[in-house]
């Protein structure tokens, strides 16, 4: 069977083939290179996660381990009798499971027959190779072209894949023969969907996007945090976005350089021609030939600002061909600034006005009865703003006069509130862009990192809030064991002293690795009397700084203003350091950046002591020569896709904050990074995060040696690395234990695979 849209012939077979084994060389050299820089740690990469879930999927099949070696033997001689079909050929197959991925998983389609077969046995029992195709969902009957087939052993060098034989053929989707009930492909909206590389989920409904992300990420901690099953609590089902579609404030479309303008001596004697004709400006293609370009005139999952900006750019690079001698990636940016509505007229006054349509926000006639039972975090307050800020440049009339920027676009968040939303597509890298979470408003450059769904920031930044300090019984169980250890000590060991009253078990203050612009450090910066935000780059910390200020927030100072605290009008809020007092008490308010390496991050004076960054705020448990205590102190972390590196992990641990809140927008290394945390505090845990012992030679030194006698008084060695912490010499080193509390997926990006995550630890020993 052929699709109507592909010719079965040797020369196209060929194209394909010659397309894919360029693509596969570049992913080769890739991969070496990613090999030799680490060989032996989880990265969470696209392979990976795919074989992950390819094995559990064979384990299911053939109903026991695929880890045994026994059971690769086995299933290395069904691979070797198996016929596998030739590459580039059509073939159909039966959806069985939906991977992390976004692809779908099966086998070579079979009917059933009953008078031969037992009807309890799945006619794939015994099938021994998985077949991958994108767009698909479980009990489909999909057409597929077989592009590539892997049947490597340890294809990614990680620990997880050592000794395991995947099997798997990677196709291309041609078409659906018979669909799943599962598939709904009227919810399309992309007449790019099943080419362009974007979307994955587009023919699934909400719900069952949500469920599934629930699924990735419990599958993420049962194959890379190397937990039991006891270590790890129940995921929670996905917090929904309320937007499923027009929701991206940021997208990057490309295109490619007019020929021969990738070969460099061509360039150098100048035979590369201009372009002829406006390219190709959009996305990578999804199956075919690899490293082709999609045109995509319009992208349904970026907002309508960021839509007006996509056309307003291809019209430009088509009147500029000229200045382009190579390919290019184009920004497109949504900015936003609050318009003060004129006085006593609602929004369809001001639409009138305003001469562009007013978009109410929460509207979308994508949100069905469905999509709006999606579940929320606590206390959502996306629509409960108060002490309206208007952007710091728009002046406060009592008219909104129009823009004559095309790509501007207006919302109305609601007939309470006394402001229109100014949406705008900023395509300058230089630029500026303004938006605002809750009550906080953030200037960022137009190309920097802020997150691109700004819809469930509000959501997103509230469940963190609520989440960030322990619950209250957490508290009174850690006075009472306070208040027992004290009563039960014997002798005056400075070393061992434990915490003896209330407010030795308060949360005071707030550590913001990976910080950016300052998004956490300033919203849940109420919560806390010292806030630190740390970040590798300067020019995030100079808009942190800025953040600040445009915030009426300013650094050494006791801030006690709650303008902009968005629990104040929450009189319900879990606030731990708010015990015994009233809901609406100020809280003073001590909040800075400073620009550091992740990997030396708790050695910096500002968390040490040893600099007047650490200045000290009345009420606070630390003083300026103590630095932050690590006992009053909650971490978070959003370290980018590749998770946190080793040595950060292990000045964490060797810090030992009381809580730790690890926001992640890829699960699996958050599962790798989390499992170490809380795997058991022993050299050996260590050992499977590189294949080498992670112990320093001085701390194996002194492992082995600290039981030959007792130590001179006053000796010490470095240990930790070269930012370790100080220690005598001998004494055993205390790990501090952590469980985690609760693992919350949050769906940043409907329509996809990818899914966000919120893990949070609280140390318990």
């Amino acid at each position: 069977m052929s699709s109507p849209d592909t010719v079965n012939n040797g020369g196209q077979k060929n194209s394909f083939k010659r397309a894919f084994q360029g693509q596969q060389k570049t992913n080769n050299k890739r991969f070496k290179k990613q090999k030799g820089k680490d060989s032996a740690r989880t990265v969470g990469s696209h392979e990976e996660v795919l074989e992950a879930d390819i094995r559990s999927l064979l384990r299911e099949r053939r109903g026991g381990p695929v880890n045994d070696e026994n059971a690769s033997d086995v299933a290395s001689a069904e691979v070797e009798k198996e016929q596998i079909p030739e590459r580039f050929s059509e073939v159909e197959v039966e959806i069985e499971n939906l991977s992390s991925t976004g692809d779908g998983l099966g086998f070579l389609f079979r009917k059933h027959d009953d008078s031969t077969s037992d009807k309890l046995t799945s006619p794939h029992s015994k099938d021994s190779r998985v077949y991958v195709v994108p767009f698909t969902v479980p009990g489909d009957i999909a057409l597929a072209r077989v592009v590539h087939h892997n049947d490597s052993r340890n294809t990614s060098g990680g620990p997880i894949t050592s000794n395991l034989l995947s099997s798997h053929t990677l196709c291309d989707y041609l078409r659906i023969l018979t669909p799943s009930p599962q598939r709904d492909d009227s919810l399309v909206r992309c007449r790019y969907f099943t080419t362009c590389s974007g979307c994955q989920f587009q023919h699934l409904p909400y719900t069952q996007q949500l469920t599934h992300k629930q699924t990735i990420y419990t599958r993420a901690y049962t194959n890379f945090s190397s937990l039991p099953a006891s270590a790890i609590p129940a995921i929670q089902p996905t917090i929904g976005s309320p937007l499923q579609y027009g929701y991206r404030t940021k997208l990057t479309p490309h295109f490619d350089g007019p020929p021969g303008s990738m070969n460099r001596g061509a360039r150098r004697r100048g035979e590369v021609k201009g372009f002829e004709k406006t390219p190709e400006i959009g996305f990578m293609r999804k199956g075919g030939k690899r490293g082709v370009t999609v045109d995509i005139e319009q992208c349904v999952i970026g907002t309508e600002a960021v839509g007006k900006g996509l056309t307003k750019e291809r019209e430009r690079v088509g009147r500029e061909l000229e200045r382009y001698k190579k390919g290019a990636t184009l920004l497109l940016r949504e900015s936003t600034v609050r318009v003060p509505k004129r006085k006593g007229e609602d929004g369809a006054a001001n639409q009138r006005r305003i001469g562009a349509d007013v978009k109410v926000e929460g509207t979308d006639e994508a949100a069905t009865e469905e999509n709006a039972q999606a579940p929320q975090a606590n206390g959502d307050s996306s629509h409960t703003t108060s002490n309206v800020k208007l952007a710091p440049d728009e002046p406060q009339t009592d008219s909104a006069a129009p823009t004559n920027d095309p790509t501007a676009t207006y919302e109305d968040p609601g007939h309470s509130l006394p402001y229109l939303l100014r949406k705008t597509c900023i395509t300058d890298p230089k630029g500026t862009s303004t938006e605002y979470v809750g009550n906080y408003i953030f200037e960022n450059p137009a190309n920097s990192f802020f997150q691109n769904n700004t819809s469930i920031l509000p959501r997103f930044t509230q469940y963190i809030q609520d989440h960030v300090l322990r619950p209250p019984e957490r508290i009174e169980n850690a006075v009472d064991a306070a208040s027992s250890t004290e009563n039960h000590r014997e002798g005056g060991d400075d070393n061992h002293t434990q915490p003896r009253a209330a407010e030795d078990s308060k949360i005071t203050n707030l550590i913001d690795a990976y910080s950016g612009s300052g998004l956490f450090s300033l919203t849940l910066s109420p919560l806390f009397t010292r806030t630190l935000g740390i970040d590798i780059s300067a020019d995030s910390i100079t808009s942190a700084k800025r953040n600040l200020a445009l915030n009426n927030l300013s650094p050494h100072s006791n801030n006690t203003s709650q303008t902009n605290d968005p629990t104040a009008s929450n009189p319900t809020h879990n606030r731990e350091n708010a015990t015994s007092s009233s809901s609406t008490e100020k809280t003073p308010r001590n909040i800075d950046f400073v620009s550091a390496d992740a990997s030396s991050l708790f050695s910096h004076p500002a968390i040490t002591g040893t600099s007047s960054s650490a200045s000290h705020i009345p009420g606070s448990t630390n003083s300026p020569s103590d630095g932050f205590n690590p006992r009053n102190t909650a971490v978070i972390l959003d370290p980018p896709r590749k998770g946190c590196d080793l040595n950060f992990l292990r000045q964490l641990r060797d810090f030992g904050p009381q809580r730790v809140v690890y926001v992640s927008c890829n699960v699996h290394t958050q599962a790798r990074d989390v499992g170490w945390l809380v795997g058991e505090a022993s050299a050996t845990r260590d050992e499977g995060m590189t294949g080498d012992v992670m112990l320093d030679e001085e701390e194996g030194q002194r492992v082995g040696e600290e039981n030959e006698g007792v130590r001179e008084e006053g000796q010490t060695t470095e240990t930790g690395g070269e930012k370790g912490v100080r220690r005598r010499e001998g004494e055993e080193k205390k790990v501090p234990r952590y469980e985690i509390e609760s693992l919350q997926p949050f769906d940043f990006f409907p329509q996809t695979a990818h899914v966000e995550g919120v893990a949070v630890l609280n140390r318990v020993d």
